[in-house]
């Protein structure tokens, strides 16, 4: 074992004297919010259109996304429509269920070594469109019993 000394993206490196990206150093947080009802009669395959998030973009983890009991709703996803990825419709949250009211991290299935990645890599392009993604909550299963959806998606961004 040794003692080592490493450098995350926001602290310069001495040994290359390269300053970091703006993105990771003061770059001052941005934040997607909004709350949606999901009704009786919401299908599986229904979608709610959060917001539009630049692909350049980086997701912070901090942010919730807090539901009220949503019967039926056993499966519900967050991620990126019309990306190439093939789980970029799930990218975010993928499949959990929405059935008891409980809060949840947005970027629950997002693995720890994937969180400092932007938005084009996380919906699956292999280079940034340089555009605006669209975020969207999936229903997977139908809705039986309304309820309120509230969440708050924090994120940085050099635009």
């Amino acid at each position: 074992m040794s003692v080592n000394v490493k450098y995350a993206q926001g602290y310069p490196d001495p040994s290359t004297f390269k300053q970091p990206l703006a993105i990771y150093r003061g770059n001052p947080m941005r934040i997607i919010t909004g709350s949606f009802q999901l009704a009786v009669g919401d299908d599986a395959a229904s979608k709610v259109f959060l917001g539009k998030i630049a692909s350049s973009a980086i997701l912070l983890p901090i942010g919730l996304v807090t539901h009220e009991a949503l019967a039926g709703l056993t499966s519900g996803s967050i991620g990126f429509d019309s990306a190439p990825g093939a789980n970029a419709a799930n990218a975010l949250i993928n499949a959990q269920a929405f059935n008891a009211a409980a809060t949840k991290n947005p970027l629950m299935s997002v693995a720890a070594a994937d969180l400092a990645k932007r938005v084009w890599q996380l919906a699956g392009y292999a280079t940034d469109p340089a555009r605006e993604l669209d975020l969207v909550f999936t229903c997977n299963t139908a809705v039986t019993g309304a309820g309120t959806v509230h969440f708050a998606l924090p994120f940085v961004d050099l635009r």
